[in-house]
């Protein structure tokens, strides 16, 4: 849903044009006769004329619900119209609402769309379609704006939206979509942004919030995925089995959730299960074909995990003319390396920065290589610094397993290996192809754990309807 906002230059509005196509959206999604696109799929378009052909091809939709809003002193002229993708109008109408009326508008947009669509809706579906999660319109607009800033997040983006989120609370502190956003940013924030003992606070902070909104609203959608993302933050022990069925769980009520797709991908890669990965990933694409960071990363994790070096360096550079993460930079490095540069892999791990600090998981990735190239003083004294700090979690266990590996400490390769598989990283088919493991091979130790890694991957997969 399109939706324009038609105000004066530098208007604080945006998140209204925004947040109501996400409301509509949630709405309609409980109907299982519409597909539908997440709001994130249509906000390249919220500024541009009704190009209706070339929209929804774009979407791959037959009906796209076009609006704009006009803000007065004390009201919104909201006119909506459902079009076909030839441009045919099927519906339209003009709502003329005060401020405080969004909740009444989004009301009646999402159940008269569903009647111009000829959408048979079931007793429960028509009362999921007329709930509302407040009857604020203060905590309604304070999540608006909320909602608006992490459809695309930056940090700064991603601290605001908390920050909407904690105000629509405390106005109304039964909203549990409000409670999800926090929870789901805060998921967010640890893994992506967060270091350290803040990953945890933040982690833990996602977990507490998460489980007050499934408390609030067992059929919440949104709640369900914020139980899954909070699952696999480094407080939540990444525990890949909890994603995967809240994120489905999520999905059976809003299969429009292009997020939980990305979670469930992000879970199976890490299980070593790449071509379930691959699936999740093209299951997101279609719902949101839009250009997408986090999908994008995870597509060269699975490229780069199952030993297409070459397809992930090339995405992952890439990608990096969009992002700054480190992680991507981290991909980038290894790739280089298992493609026969290990000069370039050592300068990007060495730039890979989080903040004013080298990022941690590449400067393990680097201590692994320098012990394979040879640079045995500078690699052990990388992997002293490393132990000696305070964060760790499986990626950096393992790169400092195989840095081990590399130096010739079999037993203590081993070891950090066993806590990488054990806290998030069973990913056999990479601890059985990795090259940098190579001189561990047929170390006991090494065959029996990746005879367990094998077996925990091989019922992971039979456990995957």
């Amino acid at each position: 849903m399109p939706m324009r906002v038609l105000a004066e230059p530098g208007a604080d509005l945006a998140y209204v044009g925004v947040g109501i196509a996400d409301a509509i959206t949630t709405r309609l999604a409980n109907s299982r006769q519409l597909a539908l696109r997440p709001t994130s799929a249509v906000l390249p378009f919220k500024d541009a004329q009704a190009d209706t052909a070339r929209i929804a091809s774009s979407l791959g939709v037959q009906h796209l619900l076009l609006g704009t809003i006009q803000p007065t002193a004390e009201a919104y002229r909201i006119t909506v119209q459902l079009v076909r993708a030839d441009g045919v109008a099927v519906w339209g109408r003009t709502f003329d609402e005060p401020r405080g009326g969004l909740l009444e508008v989004q009301d009646h947009i999402a159940e008269q769309v569903a009647s111009a669509l000829r959408v048979e809706l079931s007793p429960p579906e028509r009362a999921r379609l007329r709930f509302r999660y407040t009857d604020d319109p203060e905590a309604y607009d304070l999540y608006l704006r909320g909602r608006s800033l992490l459809v695309n997040y930056t940090e700064a983006n991603m601290r605001e939206a908390i920050g909407y989120f904690e105000k629509a609370l405390a106005v109304d502190p039964d909203f549990a979509l409000a409670r999800a956003g926090v929870a789901t940013a805060c998921a967010w924030f640890s893994v992506r942004y967060a270091y350290e003992t803040e990953a945890l606070a933040w982690g833990k902070r996602a977990d507490r919030e998460a489980r007050r909104a499934l408390e609030q609203n067992v059929s919440l959608a949104d709640a369900h995925f914020a139980i899954a993302s909070a699952a696999g933050t480094l407080f939540g022990g990444f525990e890949w089995n909890v994603v995967l069925d809240r994120s489905a769980a999520a999905l059976a009520i809003d299969p429009s959730l292009d997020l939980a797709h990305l979670a469930r991908m992000r879970a199976f890669y890490h299980l070593g299960l790449f071509d379930e990965s691959r699936e999740e990933g093209r299951l997101a694409r279609a719902l949101n074909p839009s250009p997408n960071v986090e999908r994008d990363r995870l597509e060269i994790a699975s490229e780069l995990y199952s030993g297409r070096f070459s397809a992930a360096a090339e995405q992952a550079a890439a990608l990096l003319k969009r992002t700054d993460a480190p992680a991507i930079r981290q991909y980038l490095g290894l790739a280089q390396y298992y493609t026969g540069n290990a000069a370039g892999a050592r300068e990007t791990l060495a730039s890979a920065r989080r903040g004013d600090q080298p990022d941690v998981r590449a400067q393990a990735s680097l201590a692994s290589i320098e012990a394979a190239v040879g640079m045995k003083k500078e690699a052990r004294a990388r992997v002293a610094e490393i132990v000696r700090g305070s964060y760790m979690d499986h990626h950096v266990a393992y790169s400092l397993g195989a840095a081990l590996a590399g130096l010739g400490d079999a037993d203590g390769s081993v070891k950090w290996l066993e806590d990488a598989a054990d806290t998030g990283f069973p990913c056999y088919p990479w601890f059985d192809q990795d090259t940098l493991l190579a001189p561990i091979r047929q170390h006991a130790g090494f065959v029996k754990l990746l005879g367990r890694v094998r077996d925990a991957s091989e019922q992971a997969h039979r456990s995957r309807p």
